[in-house]
């Protein structure tokens, strides 16, 4: 039985019985799903409070990629990411960035760079100075979109305007343009419904962002 240590960041928990079930993306860009023994038993563990999505941690596991699960033995907290898990808005951008690589990267599947890319865009969640908003959301889609090879061509995205579109290219190019929040929605749909075409279930947390940002 394989054992190893790994940098992560948590995606998502669901409980199972006395148990949880993680989802861990690991710096080599592998997406694990593991077990966590007893995490929901008062007394039992101190892992459950070290194990909350979006937290940056560094783990030991143990198994194999044809395990259904690993199993997470030692868990300890690089960065929480508190600042984020304290503003709904910071809070629910990061949950859908989550779910985006849910979506995209198969459990005990591996697509290069997109540890670095969410580990960026938590960090940004994380500043207190940042300025927020959706549009960092649609960078992070378009630019994992890209990655994946399932980013439609911009121009059939007909609700904006040439310009809008242009933006859109600088951005997925890693150039900063300016676009209204109403052409950051639109952008948000068009790539969301390309991300549901391709793993085939729409994304879960958009209803609570949309209430979030008003756009509901």
């Amino acid at each position: 039985m394989q054992r190893w240590d790994a940098d992560a960041i948590v995606l998502s928990g669901a409980d199972s019985r006395d148990d949880k079930i993680i989802r861990l993306l690991l710096e080599s860009d592998e997406l694990v799903p593991a077990l966590v023994r007893f995490a929901r038993k008062a007394g039992k563990s101190s892992k459950s409070s070290k194990i909350q999505p979006m937290s940056r941690v560094h783990v030991t596991l143990r198994g194999k990629a044809s395990d259904t699960l690993a199993l997470l033995e030692t868990v300890s907290v690089e960065t929480p990411h508190a600042v984020l898990k304290g503003d709904l808005l910071r809070l629910s951008l990061a949950t859908t960035m989550c779910e985006v690589v849910l979506h995209l990267i198969p459990e005990w599947g591996r697509e290069e760079g997109v540890f670095a890319l969410l580990a960026r865009a938590l960090g940004h969640l994380d500043d207190p100075s940042a300025r927020i908003g959706e549009e960092l959301l649609v960078l992070f889609e378009l630019k994992l979109l890209d990655r994946f090879g399932v980013l439609p061509p911009l121009e059939s995205l007909s609700e904006l305007s040439a310009s809008a579109r242009a933006a859109l290219e600088d951005w997925r190019q890693g150039r900063f343009s300016p676009l209204s929040a109403r052409d950051v929605r639109a952008a948000a749909r068009f790539l969301e419904h390309a991300l549901a075409a391709h793993s085939g279930r729409p994304l879960a947390s958009r209803a609570f962002l949309d209430q979030i940002i008003g756009n509901g």
